[in-house]
């Protein structure tokens, strides 16, 4: 990632600082596609936000869109997480399986970035994700 689009990105999480989490246009997967629309220039925010209201229909709408689908149509490629180059960088997409839905990490400035349905914009530190064993984490990165 070059420095123009790390100054964009920690622009882009300012901007979310204090909003509040919606299902729909505000959730743990839409703010990622909002960020991908200013990255390439797509508009892959049109096919998700909106598509939802709640959490169950978030959770229908995640049984039938693959994460990870969108993740590598938009540029990214998956990280064998034993390589040395898999040791997190800003701009790295994180995506958790929980079974039912998908969670967006991103990683900026060494900490893992996602929204949260009580808290809206959280980050943590990676390694955090990385140990959890109940869920499956794969990582992508941008060339």
């Amino acid at each position: 990632m070059i420095l123009e689009q790390k100054r964009d990105l920690a622009l882009f999480l300012a901007g979310l600082k204090h909003k509040k989490h919606t299902w729909g246009t505000f959730d743990c997967n839409t703010w990622w596609c909002e960020w991908i629309d200013r990255l390439t220039g797509s508009d892959v925010s049109s096919e998700v936000i909106g598509h939802y209201h709640n959490e169950k229909t978030a959770m229908k709408f995640a049984r039938t869109h693959n994460a990870i689908e969108y993740v590598l149509r938009m540029g990214y490629t998956q990280l064998d997480v034993n390589a040395p180059e898999s040791i997190p960088v800003t701009g790295d997409v994180w995506i958790q399986n929980h079974r039912t839905h998908y969670s967006i990490l991103m990683i900026f400035n060494g900490l893992a970035w996602s929204i949260s349905s009580e808290h809206g914009l959280i980050s943590s530190h990676p390694e955090l994700f990385s140990t959890d064993k109940t869920v499956e984490t794969t990582r992508f990165r941008r060339a």
